[in-house]
Parts: structure tokens; sequence; C-alpha cells
């Protein structure tokens, strides 16, 4: 059983420093379809979410696997996890429409499109021996669906004169299943100053289904003419990736938990289409990888029955753009923006009794800075004033609640 831990250490360290960490080569591509695209990083099971996500230091159960491999080692016996999750998305689509009068000053309305999904997101089965845990599992890492339309918004020419951009309707589903193997070794029992450590490492059945359909209008200034199709831009494709997760967990005291993880997120290699009211069809490669993720936090129970925990989160979302498509202007591929994130988690958990029945009280909170594609710098023609129209991003930072409902049996 040791053994087997040893040999999925030293797999993942080995990938650590063979697959590259960016996209390779190609990556999105602009379209109306991803302009408004963003998920969250969160981590499976009721418990850590009821603690907003500050669960890397605490990482005492079957999702431990996932939040911190090296947790692992806390469990004394063989446990099963399992999740069903509700989803709501809550997209903005920046540019929907105006009038002409308004597009000579470049003001736009927005609107905003929901979809929710309901999935069973998370299936673990834990074994535990001496000095090692070794476990099994499945997770859904995304879960994404938008669904998008616009009436083509006018917009000023900086060369003069007024551009309109083509009214669209886009559909875009992204899934990714993964299955994987984790392991941890307790060294706190050969050294009580050693941390605990742990990885996994995960196969990633991504499918990315992407269609937009860009539509005439009646005159310049009419509507929308949905009967006249003028082009379609698809990704229909499906491809495996390997992601990995390794991380520590150190208790200097009893009662104070110190944890660090690092994933390592999938790439998928795919396709997109072009095909023009003539019938005239364009392929070419496109990639999309999912941010790599380091986190740390520490925890501390302060008694029995009182836990708080904190978490801060590094997110790599600057990896979505690296390479960065745009047809036939690839010179402005780089004037699309994507920061990387840091979220702060806090949460803590109390235990009581009702007669002899414990019961768990959890509230946690988290930061969500704004992770949107924009489009950065000024305008030079009308098709970058358009551009900027679309990927244009509120930038804020704001303290939420989860926006899921999970439920889970341990």
């Amino acid at each position: 059983m040791r053994r087997l831990a040893w040999c999925l250490l030293l797999t993942v360290s080995v990938l650590g420093g063979t697959i590259p960490a960016g996209a390779g080569d190609k990556g999105l591509i602009d379209s109306e379809a991803f302009s408004g695209f963003q998920f969250n990083f969160n981590n499976p099971g009721a418990r850590s979410l009821g603690m907003g996500g500050a669960f890397v230091a605490v990482a005492d159960d079957a999702t431990a696997v996932i939040a911190n491999p090296a947790g692992l080692v806390i469990l004394q016996r063989p446990e099963l996890s399992a999740e069903v999750k509700f989803t709501r998305f809550h997209n903005t689509f920046n540019a929907f429409s105006n009038t002409p009068e308004e597009g000579a000053s470049n003001r736009v309305h927005s609107r905003d499109f929901d979809d929710s999904v309901v999935t069973p997101s998370f299936f673990s089965f834990v074994f535990p021996a001496e000095r090692v845990v070794v476990a099994a599992f499945v997770r859904e890492l995304i879960n994404y669906k938008s669904k998008v339309d616009s009436q083509g918004v006018f917009n000023t020419d900086p060369g003069g004169g007024l551009n309109r951009l083509l009214p669209i309707k886009s559909d875009l589903e992204i899934q990714a299943l993964n299955f994987g193997l984790g392991a941890a070794l307790n060294l706190e029992k050969q050294n009580a100053w050693l941390p605990n450590v742990g990885a996994s490492l995960e196969f990633s059945v991504g499918r990315i289904r992407s269609r937009l359909e860009r539509f005439d209008t009646f005159g310049f200034t009419g509507p929308p003419n949905f009967s006249s199709l003028l082009s379609t831009e698809t990704v229909d494709g499906t491809d495996v990736g390997i992601g990995f997760n390794v991380g520590a967990l150190w208790h200097p005291l009893k009662e104070l938990g110190v944890g660090v993880v690092y994933r390592r997120g999938p790439r998928y290699d795919m396709t997109f289409t072009v095909t023009d009211s003539s019938g005239t069809v364009t392929t070419g490669p496109f990639g999309f990888k999912v941010p790599d993720v380091a986190a740390a936090g520490v925890s501390y129970r302060f008694f029995e029955r009182l836990t708080l925990a904190f978490e801060a989160t590094y997110i790599q979302y600057s990896q979505l753009v690296k390479n960065f498509q745009v047809p036939l202007a690839d010179a402005i591929a780089t004037r699309y923006k994507l920061d990387d994130v840091v979220e702060l988690h806090l949460g803590g958990e109390y235990i009581f009794f009702i007669r002899d029945i414990p019961v768990a009280a959890r509230a946690g909170f988290y930061t969500n800075p704004d992770h949107k594609i924009r489009f950065a710098g000024g305008p030079r023609n009308a098709d970058e004033v358009g551009e900027r129209l679309l990927y244009s991003s509120a930038r804020r930072t704001s303290w939420s609640s989860r926006s899921r409902r999970s439920f889970a049996f341990d």
C-alpha cells in the first residue's frame, strides 16, 4: 500500500516537470460565445460549501482527495462520499442592444441570461491503512451552460461614421468529468514536526459544444433578421487531459492546522469550424486550458465543538487567454486580458447535540473577484470599438455566499 502511495507521488512529480503549465500552441478564439464565460473552482462536499470553501487546512473527510489530498490520513476507517449539485449561472451579455443615437456615444444595454444544471458531481471511496490512505474518485470539474442572443449594437467608427455588430445567437456547454486515484502518507507518525503529504492523479474527459450564429438585419438600422443566417462558428469535440493535485497538511499544535495545495488543470485540444453563407468551411485548432490553482490556509479548533478556518486561493485565470486567437487579426490577440485572482475564504463550524445526535452548524463567506475576458487598450477602428463593448467588464471584488446547493452523504 505504501509502495502504491510513493508511486503515485513520484508520478505526480514527474508530470509536474513534463506537462506544460500553460496552454499549447493555440487557445480560445475571439467569439461572443466566450465573451462572458467564467466559472468558479468549488471544492466538493456540503461541508466545505457550508464553510465558504475554507477547507485546505481542515480536509478531514473523503472530499480531501480534491481539497487537500494530505488530509486523507485523518480518516480512520473506509469512507464513501457522494454529492449532487445544483448550480445556477447568471450570465451578463454586455452588448445586447442600443439605438443608433446611443451608438453614436457607444452606449449599450446589457441583458442577463440565467441557466442552471443539476448533476451528480462527486463520488469517492477512501480506504485507510496504518500509514497510508488511498482513494478512488470521480468528480465533475466543469459543468457550464450559457445561451445568449443579441440585437446587433451600433458603435462609432474612429475614422468617422456609425458601425453595427451583427446580431447573434449563441449556445455554449462545457463539461469535464475527472476519474482519479489519490494517496496520502502519514509522516506525522514518524516525526511530529513533519507534515502529512498527499497527491492525486486525474484523467479528465472534456467536452465543449459551442454554436454561434450571426444574422443579417432588415436594413442598417432595422431589427435582426433571424431567418437570414450569415455565418456559423462551432466547436464540438471531446478530448482527454491530465491533471494532478499535490498537498501538505501540518499540525504543529493539536488544535492548529496549516495546509497548502497545488492543482494542475488539464488541457483539451479540439477544432473550431467557421461556415459562411456560401457554404465555405474554414477550420483551425482550438485549445482550452483549465487554470492552475494554488491555495494555503489555516484552521484552529478552539475547543472540541468550534473550528474556524481561513484560506487564500490563487487562480491563474490568465491561462485562459494565453495564445488567444483572433482570426484574420492575430496582431490584436495580446490585447485580450484576464487577470489572475486571489480568492479569500473564511468559514466556521460549530457542533452541538440534540439529545445524543450531533448537529453541525456552518457558515462561510468568500471573495469573488471579477474574472471575465476583457479587451484592453484604446480602439483604433470600428472592429476594436466593438470588441471593447463585447469584452467590457466591471472590475469588482465582492463578498458572497456560495451560489450553489449541494446535497451530500458520507
